[in-house]
């Protein structure tokens, strides 16, 4: 997540003439009038070369156009004129993880939040950082704080929830995923992992009623009807739980996991058959 700002009140050093086209910018560039809001901004560079703000929001308008390697040097400006502007350690920090330096975004989100730790922004971009580099306890960590200071905010609660199924923590887990579906009734994913964590209680009927409440908004979802499957696996309905396996590997027919319990479902009742992930055996009449 990037922003633009007006900052103009937060560094009263800057000229009056150079906030306003900053400001005039930030108008155009709202309204998708990118080469407008370029003319603005440089215009309130050459004004004041130190308008952090101006110099963050053309580097960020560069970052929109996908000229990340571009947009770097205007945020290095940005924080050469201002270095707790937290807002262009944050934009730095996307245009690298744009550019595939990882690291450097982490360190550049770190930044941020050393000069504001309330930044929303950086805190969840720290947190998908982390996650993506595989730093699990860190990106938990970082989402858990994210939540503290968002509670509401559905981009963070479902990677909280899932972190904190995969280590175990099925109450928080539990807890994060009814308030993201009390926010967002139609996430399917949250659905599907509520399910999950029902199942890992052995709360099979919930497990279920979740599953098919996730089936039911995204019918071709692999995990959805996996997790429905291994429900109905539970309670002991095999039909019903080879119907939805098949339909696991025939909506992701890289799902191995479903494929092996297709085949292993099929086998049980005499009907096993090839399938993406098992092998050949006799169908029977």
């Amino acid at each position: 997540m990037t922003h633009f700002s007006s900052d103009g009140a937060a560094f009263p050093g800057y000229s009056v003439q150079s906030v306003e086209h900053n400001n005039r910018g930030l108008f155009e560039h709202v309204a998708g009038r990118l080469d407008e809001a370029a003319r603005e901004y440089t215009s309130a560079i050459e004004l004041d070369p130190s308008n952090a703000a101006a110099l963050s929001n053309y580097g960020f308008l560069l970052s929109q156009q996908g000229r990340h390697a571009d947009a770097l040097p205007w945020y290095e400006r940005a924080i050469a004129a201002q270095p707790d502007y937290a807002l262009a350690h944050n934009n730095k920090g996307n245009s690298l993880l744009a550019l595939g330096d990882y690291q450097g975004a982490i360190a550049a989100y770190r930044e941020a939040l050393e000069h504001d730790p309330t930044h929303r922004s950086a805190l969840l971009n720290l947190a998908q950082a982390l996650h993506v580099t595989g730093d699990l306890p860190g990106a938990a960590a970082a989402y858990d704080n994210v939540v503290q200071s968002d509670p509401n905010n559905p981009e963070a609660l479902f990677p909280a929830a899932v972190l904190a199924a995969a280590t175990g923590n099925l109450t928080r887990a539990a807890e994060l995923l009814q308030r993201l579906l009390f926010l967002a009734p139609t996430h399917a994913e949250g659905w599907a992992t509520l399910g999950f964590v029902c199942l890992a209680r052995r709360d099979y009927a919930s497990a279920i009623e979740h599953c098919k409440r996730a089936v039911e908004l995204a019918p071709t979802n692999p995990r959805a009807h996996y997790n429905l499957a291994l429900g109905l696996l539970a309670i002991g309905n095999m039909q019903s739980a080879e119907e939805h396996l098949a339909a696991a590997v025939d909506s992701g027919p890289e799902f191995e996991e479903a494929a092996r319990a297709l085949d292993a479902v099929r086998q049980a009742s005499g009907k096993a058959v090839l399938t993406s992930g098992g092998v050949l055996s006799q169908h029977q009449t």
